[in-house]
């Protein structure tokens, strides 16, 4: 899979043959909104497409301030089926504060899937996830770090849809007194 570009052509296209955009060929499309705008209509081709089984994967929305105002509209795709990627250096404060900042907003919110290098390059957007991955589990808990890099992944690359998880609530330690 690459990142799709949402366009008129790109869309039929993806309707008429959704295994040459999907992840591995299966249902999942990895979806790259522009900077510039939100495309008219874009519920609709939401709907079409999950209609058809394919299922909209939001890539790097922490580092798009047109989708990072219009959280409530994120949080309808999700509850539609589309799923959130985050990228593993933007919570690292790779892509600068504004996006450390959106990507974290969104964890917090329990609105991310998966979270994935974006890897460019072996040096500036290199493939590592195992720094993202360490703060993930130190901010959220190991289970959601295991969720957003081992497991829905893993389950996207599958095409099982059924199996993909949003982020819970981490477990909170308990302090006793009595030990």
């Amino acid at each position: 899979g690459c990142d799709f570009h949402l366009n008129f052509e790109n869309v039929q296209s993806a309707l008429e043959n959704p295994g040459k955009f999907t992840i591995n060929h299966r249902n999942f499309l990895l979806v790259e909104f522009p900077d510039i705008q939100i495309p008219l209509g874009i519920d609709g081709v939401f709907s079409e497409f999950l209609n058809r089984g394919i299922v909209p994967v939001i890539t790097h929305p922490e580092r798009n301030e047109l989708l990072m105002q219009r959280i409530p509209q994120l949080a309808r795709w999700m509850e539609s089926g589309c799923l959130l990627q985050i990228t593993a250096l933007s919570l690292l404060g790779g892509f600068g504060p504004p996006a450390l900042k959106h990507a974290w907003n969104l964890m917090d919110r329990r609105m991310a899937h998966v979270v994935a290098s974006d890897a460019h390059d072996p040096v500036r957007r290199h493939p590592r996830l195992d720094e993202a991955r360490t703060e993930v589990a130190r901010r959220a808990g190991t289970e959601n770090a295991e969720l957003l890099f081992e497991l829905n992944p893993r389950a996207v690359i599958a095409g099982r849809a059924a199996e993909i998880q949003p982020m819970a609530e981490p477990r909170r330690r308990r302090f006793s007194f009595w030990r």
